[in-house]
């Protein structure tokens, strides 16, 4: 049930791209005006818990697309929210070998999602959000993005798709399970594809009409995978932490090497970390920015180093991403 959570992902991830791409041209202009959240990565997990008001913002709409639903043969379901998403809510729906979700979120708005799970493996989602088609899809799904199309034709479109597959049952108290697990497994997807990439991040300024230089697109991509290694840094530091029997290790003193990111932004992560000097990095990152084996991009800087100040391997872990954790040095 991965494509559950395949478009709010792909437009929260463009509403944060966009937000930095904007955030870069103006530079500091508004930056009393930005709340600076909105430059966090996606979460790495979500819980979704019973909304039991459900106050909806367009409290019309969302009861049109309630009874559309009806007619085409979906029983009401709960109405949600996400602990981790300010703001969003989702409504479910269920047939006998689908799903249908009705999102609401404060920037993109209301959308309904169409979700059947194939026999065989295969995820099928017809959509129409306004925002989306510019994420890669992982392999174990079919997304049909049809923006702004009304509800029974996007029925149609998830008929059309699923009319040569056998279908899995759909049982009504399954959601929330298989809404939290498939947008966990959507995230180590990407994560084990090196998070978004930047033809993902050119697409969605493009598709947005945001009229930037390469320069400053490049340099909010930057930023943003920063982010995104910090997130994944964080996570499995304190996943190592709690799991290993040693306590003779500082998070302070732990870094991660992912296997795959953008060998650019991992520069500037490990400057951040102090891991090399700050006055190597612009030409460090000239010199290397084609060098996609992380792994040893990172065994290069570090074997560079005097061998007291070598970072020294720790161990391996594979949450959030593939990654060796290193004990650092100070420099």
């Amino acid at each position: 049930m991965t494509t559950f959570f395949l478009i709010i992902f792909a437009i929260l991830l463009s509403l944060l791209i966009i937000f930095l791409i904007i955030f870069l041209f103006i530079k500091y202009k508004l930056r009393n005006m930005i709340n600076e959240k909105s430059a966090e990565p996606n979460p790495l997990s979500i819980n979704i818990n019973e909304d039991l008001i459900a106050e909806w913002k367009d409290t019309n709409e969302v009861a049109t697309m309630i009874e559309d639903l009806k007619l085409l043969g979906y029983k009401e379901g709960k109405a949600y929210t996400i602990k981790q998403m300010e703001g969003v809510k989702l409504f479910n729906m269920y047939a006998p070998e689908s799903f249908a979700v009705i999102y609401q979120h404060p920037q993109a708005g209301n959308w309904v999602d169409l979700i059947a799970d194939t026999n065989h493996g295969l995820e099928i989602c017809c959509s129409n959000a306004m925002m989306g088609e510019e994420i890669e899809t992982a392999d174990y799904c079919k997304k049909v993005h049809l923006k702004d199309a009304s509800i029974t034709e996007v029925f149609e479109a998830l008929q059309l798709e699923t009319q040569s597959h056998d279908l899995t049952a759909v049982r009504a108290d399954d959601f929330r399970s298989r809404f939290e697990n498939s947008y966990k497994k959507e995230v180590m997807w990407r994560n084990r594809n090196g998070g978004v990439s930047v033809s993902e991040f050119k697409k969605i300024a493009v598709n947005n009409q945001i009229e930037i230089s390469d320069e400053n697109i490049l340099e909010a991509f930057i930023n943003s995978k920063v982010a995104e290694l910090n997130q994944w840094n964080d996570a499995a530091i304190t996943e190592y932490l709690d799991i290993s029997p040693s306590r003779e290790y500082a998070y302070n003193d732990l870094f991660i090497v992912p296997e795959v990111t953008d060998p650019s932004a991992f520069i500037h992560y490990l400057d951040e970390l102090e891991v090399i000097s700050i006055q190597q990095v612009d030409l460090l990152v000239e010199k290397l920015k084609k060098q996609n084996d992380i792994p040893l991009l990172f065994d290069t800087l570090n074997n560079g180093l005097s061998p007291e100040l070598r970072a020294i391997k720790v161990s391996e872990i594979v949450f959030p991403v593939k990654s060796t954790i290193y004990q650092t040095k100070n420099l």
